[in-house]
């Protein structure tokens, strides 16, 4: 392939990048590993703020476990919405 075409000048390009790569291991490594650190917190912090704040919680009623008892108002699809953003707001 000739470095006349774009894929031409992309491989030679990549084939230029290994070969610096290669001679400055230290760097190379050290780039590497702050990359891979970076991404790794990065998805673990975006996991736990999404689990726990952007979520919302598989249940029709989040607060039923805590008194044991299913009122009528509960079972209305209009007023479900607005107890369940009540009990998230106390």
């Amino acid at each position: 392939m000739s470095g006349d075409t774009p894929v031409g000048t992309l491989w030679q390009n990549l084939r230029y990048t290994v070969r610096v790569l290669r001679k400055n291991l230290g760097f190379t490594t050290v780039a590497v590993l702050s990359l891979a650190l970076g991404i790794g917190a990065n998805t673990a912090i975006f996991t736990l703020i999404n689990a726990l704040l952007l979520r919302e919680l598989p249940v029709l009623v989040p607060n039923l476990s805590r008194t044991g008892a299913r009122p009528a108002r509960f079972l209305q699809s209009d007023r479900l919405g607005r107890h369940a953003r009540q009990c998230r707001s106390e």
